[in-house]
């Protein structure tokens, strides 16, 4: 009996999730289907038409110095705060919750944080209560190996919302 049971439980593992695909795939479809536009709820946290979702919340960033040494470890703060009497959510379609780019005075980018980084394939969401502490990230990364003035650019990658901040690093001589 026992040996019998370990078969059992496999294959109404199998089942089970053989259903829940089809359901999904049959869901899947039927959204396809109508006039060509995605409800308006389609997506979770998708703002209302109209309304411009990152209006209320304030993005900053700060670094630890002004000045670098080449490739010296430049610490990365950002600080992402709701400054409305409402809830407010950041949706994330992976696990990166930001990116940090570095770029010319003339705007060039040189380097980002997450060219060569993978994260997690997750959906995820970060909350943001009225009169909370801010959501906060820190980052260390290498100032640039040539001497100059850069621009670190800040950028959350929530869905939906363009939030941006920069702060200049002057990289010396050495």
């Amino acid at each position: 009996m026992r040996g019998f049971s370990r078969l059992l439980l496999p294959r109404a593992l199998m089942v089970g999730a053989r259903a829940l695909m089809a359901g999904a795939l049959a869901l899947a479809m039927s959204a396809g289907c109508g006039n060509g536009e995605a409800p308006p709820d389609a997506l979770p946290g998708a703002p209302e038409e109209g309304v411009d979702p990152s209006e209320g919340i304030h993005f900053r960033v700060g670094i630890d110095q002004g000045t670098y040494d080449p490739g010296e470890t430049i610490r990365v703060r950002m600080e992402v705060a709701n400054v409305l009497e409402e809830e407010r959510a950041l949706f994330f379609r992976t696990g990166q919750r930001y990116d940090l780019i570095f770029l010319t005075p003339e705007g060039e980018e040189i380097h980002r944080w997450s060219e060569d980084r993978s994260f997690t394939q997750a959906l995820g969401m970060e909350e943001l209560r009225p009169g909370s502490e801010p959501l906060v990230w820190e980052e260390s990364l290498q100032a640039p190996s040539v001497p100059g003035s850069y621009r670190l650019e800040a950028v959350v990658v929530a869905d939906w919302m363009d939030l941006r901040a920069t702060v200049p690093v002057e990289v010396s001589g050495g």
